[in-house]
């Protein structure tokens, strides 16, 4: 009978490679990062929640899904063993830091300032005698201080970052362009400077899940959940 069941589950596995057979529970941290993740009438959503979702139902994934803000849910994920967080950049500094489910988007790292101030930038380098707000464990700032910049002002969310823009406290913001987006949306009076990196965003898990489980999710993705939002 055993052994029966063992090549039951191998020809299943064979018809439906996605489907995790494992009695698999992960946490998966975000945060509100609009339009890629969000919390409304309490529910996640957002263009990167979508296809993180689809691609758990796909693989058999059991899950919980909270926002934390950024750092903490960064933390979480490089730090206990069940935890993946998203939508996270994919740099090289990371790369080795998580196992991966990617891509999820493809975003940009840009440079900006309020609609009336004058600063133009001919180039990112024109920018290191400004100061320059950034996001603690975002993947621009990160950037920006592996080329040496100085004048960096970091805070725990971009709602504080954008606080000190507004009142003279800083020159120019590193955000996501999709941030910039949407905050345009939202009546935002913003303008774009200068780019600072292209951005592979990714769901990014802890080293010591499964590493079948990552395998099986990468494959949900690809064969079920990469379409274009």
């Amino acid at each position: 009978m055993k052994l029966i069941k063992i090549h039951l589950i191998i020809l299943l596995k064979l018809a439906h490679p996605g489907m995790a057979f494992s009695n698999s529970f992960i946490n998966i941290a975000t945060e509100e990062f609009p339009p890629i993740s969000y919390s409304e009438n309490n529910e996640i959503k957002g263009t990167a929640t979508e296809k993180v979702k689809c691609f758990l139902k796909k693989a058999n994934v059991e899950y919980e899904m909270k926002v934390y803000p950024w750092v903490r849910a960064y933390h979480l994920a490089s730090s206990k063993p069940n935890f993946c967080v998203f939508a996270t950049a994919k740099t090289e500094k990371r790369l080795n830091q998580f196992q991966w489910v990617s891509p999820l988007i493809i975003n940009r790292s840009i440079l900006v300032t309020s609609l009336s101030n004058p600063i133009k930038l001919a180039s990112l380098d024109d920018a290191r005698k400004y100061r320059i707000g950034i996001q603690q464990e975002d993947a621009g700032a990160a950037r920006l201080q592996e080329l040496g910049f100085q004048n960096l002002d970091p805070s725990t969310s971009i709602d504080i970052t954008m606080g000190k823009l507004f009142s003279d406290r800083i020159d120019m913001v590193a955000l996501a362009e999709s941030v910039y987006i949407d905050l345009g949306k939202k009546g935002v009076k913003l303008k774009k400077l200068a780019k600072i990196m292209e951005l592979e965003m990714g769901l990014a898990c802890n080293k010591k899940i499964d590493r079948q489980l990552i395998r099986e999710m990468q494959e949900a993705l690809e064969r079920f959940c990469s379409k274009p939002n």
